[in-house]
């Protein structure tokens, strides 16, 4: 009798759903988290089938390759949503054998992972922004670095048209175009300057 109690207030103490299903899926015992998920879907679950009180929202196909083995070996079906329930669950089974090694039943365990979803849908949303900040920053680098080359090309153009200018060889056609040219140039570089900035 004290091995039963103790049986009792474990199974009881444990802070996941827990049910114990005969062969048919009905169920023949709830622990204290079972019964305070449910109790909005059934006042007295003793006896009722188990799938019918967790119907999924989505995936019925899960749930029937789940159901045929259930009795066979241990399963799970991680991140369901149920259609009476709100919230993300693990769905764990256990088949229970009898002394004579043939399967009597099964222990259904059901863990609650609404929040972990909804840490880790953050951690993705955090991940995919600093992402995108990482290749604003590459994109960053790369547009500064081309600048820089482009810069480079502008002042030795500078520095060549301001040599030909020197020259005493050249015509005024000739002198208003490379002027000109100058100029362009010129532009060119405060350009790229303020790509510096």
């Amino acid at each position: 009798m004290a091995s039963q109690n103790e049986w009792e207030l474990s199974f009881n103490a444990i802070g996941n759903a827990m049910w114990i299903l005969d062969r048919k899926g009905r169920i023949l015992r709830a622990n204290q988290a079972a019964l305070k998920k449910i109790s909005v879907a059934a006042a007295d679950p003793i006896g009722v089938d188990f799938f019918e009180i967790h119907e999924l929202k989505h995936n019925a196909s899960s749930i029937a390759e789940f159901r045929s083995k259930l009795y066979s070996e241990p399963q799970e079906i991680p991140r369901i949503e149920f259609s009476k329930f709100e919230g993300k669950y693990s769905l764990f089974s256990y088949p229970i054998k009898n002394s004579s090694g043939e399967t009597s039943g099964c222990l259904v365990l059901i863990e609650d992972i609404t929040e972990q979803v909804r840490q880790e849908e953050i951690l993705k949303k955090i991940e995919i922004k600093r992402q995108r900040n990482s290749r604003i920053e590459a994109l960053g680098r790369m547009a500064g670095g081309i600048a820089h080359d482009f810069n480079n090309i502008l002042t030795t153009l500078l520095g060549y048209i301001s040599l030909v200018l020197q020259s005493d060889h050249l015509g005024q056609n000739e002198r208003a175009n490379l002027v000109e040219i100058l100029h362009t140039v010129e532009r060119g570089t405060a350009l790229t300057r303020q790509l510096f900035e």
